[in-house]
C-alpha cells in the first residue's frame, strides 16, 4: 500500500483527530502514549503495523509549534523547527529537572537565554530563538514544515523522499531542485569560518594587534587555524616566552567566544530565511513604536506574504510567532495599519537596510547619523 497516503492517519493522530477510526485506534494503541513513541507487537493488527512504519515519513516533517511549551517534552519530542532533525543539541547530558520545554521560557513567555546557553549548542539556541517568542496562546500543536500551511500532504510528502532517494534528480519540480539543492553563499561560509572568527574579523585583529608580542594577522593571507597557531609556536626561535604566549591566545580566543556567544543573548541574527527575517523586522519595528510610546502607525513591507498574516488573508507556520507577537502589539496603539507596498518604492528601506550591514551597526541610531541620500527613495544607493 501507498506508505504516503497512510501517513495521514498517523498525522490525523498526532493531532489527536475526533474521527471515529482514530479514537479506536487511540483507544487500542496509545494508552497514554504519542504516535512516535510507541511501538507495535506482532500481535497487532496489519492495519496498525502499516500506518506505524509511516513514522518514518513524518519524521522527516513533522514538528512541534510551541505556544506555551507545557505539552512539549525538551528531550523526547522534536520541537526546534529549523534544527534539520528537529532535536535539541544538549552540550552535555540531559540535566536533571528540565523535562518541558515551558521550563525554558521567562515568566513573560520569552526564551530563558541564560538556561538556553546552559543547555544546547550555539545553534540550537539560534534556531530556538529564529523562531520568535512563542505565542502562549493554546496548546502546542503539530505542523508539516514541508508545506507553508503547515497541513501534511501526501504530496509533500513523496516528494520529500523521492528527493533523498535522489537528491540531484531532474525528474522533479525545476523550484525543489533548486531549493534543496543550492549552495551556501561563499560569503556566508567566510563569515561564519574559524579563520574569519579567531583570526581575521575586525574584533579578532584588534585584539591580536594589541598584543605585546607583536602578532599581526595579515588579513585575507589564506592562513589556516593550524598555520596560525604553527606560526606562533615558531616565535619560540626568536626569543620569545611562548608559554605566556600561548596563555595570552587562549584569553584572546576566549574572548572573541564570548563576544559571539553575547550576540545570541541580544538577539542580534543573521537571517538565511527571507520570510522570517521580513516578519522579525515588523515584530522589531512595533517593539519599538511602543517603547516610544507612538499611537498611530502605519507598518509597510514589501513582502506579500508577511503583510497578509498580519492582515489574517493567509498564514504561513514559520512565521506565526512572530505575527501573534505583532498583533498583541499593535493592539497597544490607538491605530496601527499593514500596507503592501511594491519593491520598486520601496528603496529607502532596503538603501537603510544596505547602510546598517555594511557599517556592522546593530542597534539604535540617531537618524542625523545616517547621510541623507541613504533615505532615497527612487533608487538604490
Amino acid at each position: 500500500m501507498n506508505q504516503d497516503l497512510l501517513a495521514k492517519w498517523g498525522w490525523a493522530l498526532l493531532n489527536e483527530d475526533q474521527s471515529l477510526c482514530c479514537k479506536v485506534l487511540k483507544a487500542k494503541y496509545l494508552r497514554n502514549t504519542s504516535f512516535f513513541e510507541c511501538a507495535y507487537k506482532n500481535s497487532d493488527s496489519w492495519f496498525w503495523k502499516i500506518v506505524k512504519k509511516t513514522k518514518e515519513i513524518l519524521q522527516k516533517g513533522a514538528c512541534k509549534m510551541i505556544s506555551d511549551g507545557k505539552e512539549s517534552n525538551v528531550w523526547t519530542n522534536p520541537w526546534v523547527i529549523h534544527e534539520q532533525d528537529f532535536y535539541p543539541k544538549a552540550i552535555a547530558s540531559r540535566v536533571q529537572g528540565i523535562r518541558k520545554v515551558a521550563e525554558l521560557l521567562l515568566k513573560n513567555g520569552d526564551w530563558n537565554i541564560l538556561k538556553l546557553q546552559s543547555l544546547f549548542n550555539l545553534e540550537t539556541i539560534c534556531d530556538i530563538i529564529k523562531n520568535g517568542k512563542p505565542s502562549g496562546k493554546g496548546r502546542d500543536r503539530w505542523v508539516w514544515t514541508k508545506e507553508p500551511s503547515g497541513l501534511f500532504s501526501t504530496k509533500s510528502a513523496y516528494l520529500v523522499q523521492a528527493l533523498e532517494r535522489a537528491p540531484t534528480c531532474f525528474m522533479g519540480p525545476a523550484r525543489w531542485n533548486k531549493l534543496w539543492n543550492s549552495k551556501i553563499l561563499e560569503h556566508h561560509k567566510s563569515e561564519e569560518s574559524m579563520e574569519h572568527l579567531f583570526i581575521y574579523c575586525n574584533f579578532a585583529y584588534h585584539l591580536w594587534r594589541s598584543s605585546p608580542y607583536g602578532i599581526m594577522p595579515v588579513s585575507n593571507s589564506g592562513a589556516r587555524v593550524w598555520d596560525w597557531v604553527t606560526s606562533i609556536w615558531n616565535l619560540k626561535s626568536k626569543g620569545v616566552d611562548t608559554d605566556k604566549l600561548f596563555l595570552y591566545a587562549s584569553i584572546v580566543v576566549d574572548t572573541i567566544w564570548r563576544a559571539r556567544n553575547k550576540k545570541v543573548a541580544v538577539k542580534r541574527f543573521n537571517f538565511s530565511d527571507l520570510l522570517i527575517g521580513e516578519a522579525a523586522a515588523c515584530t522589531l519595528a512595533l517593539e519599538t513604536v511602543v517603547m516610544m510610546k507612538h499611537l498611530f502607525v502605519l507598518v509597510e513591507s514589501d513582502s506579500e506574504k508577511v503583510i497578509n498574516a498580519l492582515k489574517g488573508v493567509h498564514s504561513t507556520w514559520s512565521i506565526d510567532n512572530y505575527i501573534q507577537m505583532c498583533k498583541q502589539l499593535s493592539a497597544l496603539l490607538l491605530s496601527c495599519n499593514f500596507l503592501l507596498i511594491p519593491k520598486l518604492c520601496n528603496f529607502a528601506t532596503h538603501n537603510v537596510a544596505k547602510w546598517a550591514f555594511t557599517n556592522h551597526v546593530t542597534s539604535m541610531v540617531k537618524l542625523s547619523s545616517i547621510s541623507d541620500f541613504i533615505f532615497c527613495n527612487d533608487r538604490e544607493v
